[in-house]
């Protein structure tokens, strides 16, 4: 499986010519990316969450972090295409700076597929608590390939 990670505005202009799915982060407080339908796209997973690891400082206002139920989402989201045997070859995953948090989900997603997250580490700084939250998650649910 193949894995793409992208900011807000190189999602907007992608193109993919291979079967794919889009696994869309936005901060709450921004709107939704335009995301054009593509006839390759098999469908599109849209969350919203910060992009903190945690909640050890204080930060201003209301923070959403990640959890287990984004995590679950995901992997339901990702596997029910595996499972139904609709032939990805590549997820998407954007966040608004292309850095942190779809590079978490990129990670967890290739370590649980693929078996090997390395890449994503050599290339990006992905937060801690998206990947290890799906990681978590996928062992606890007993998800595999």
């Amino acid at each position: 499986m193949e894995f793409r990670v992208l900011n807000r505005k190189q999602m907007e202009d992608y193109k993919c010519n291979k079967k794919h799915l889009i696994i869309s982060i936005k901060d709450p407080q921004t709107e939704d990316p335009e995301i054009a339908q593509r006839d390759n796209c098999v469908g599109i997973l849209r969350l919203s969450f910060h992009d903190f690891d945690d909640l050890s400082k204080d930060y201003p206002g209301k923070i959403i972090l990640f959890n287990k139920e984004h995590a679950k989402a995901i992997l339901k989201f990702v596997f029910y295409a595996i499972k139904i045997d609709i032939k990805i070859d590549t997820i998407i995953c954007h966040c608004e700076a292309g850095i942190s948090r779809s590079a978490g989900v990129v990670g967890a997603l290739s370590k649980v597929i693929n078996g090997d997250d390395k890449a994503v580490f050599r290339h990006y700084l992905p937060n801690m608590l998206v990947y290890r939250t799906i990681l978590k998650t996928a062992y606890e649910e007993g998800v595999k390939k």
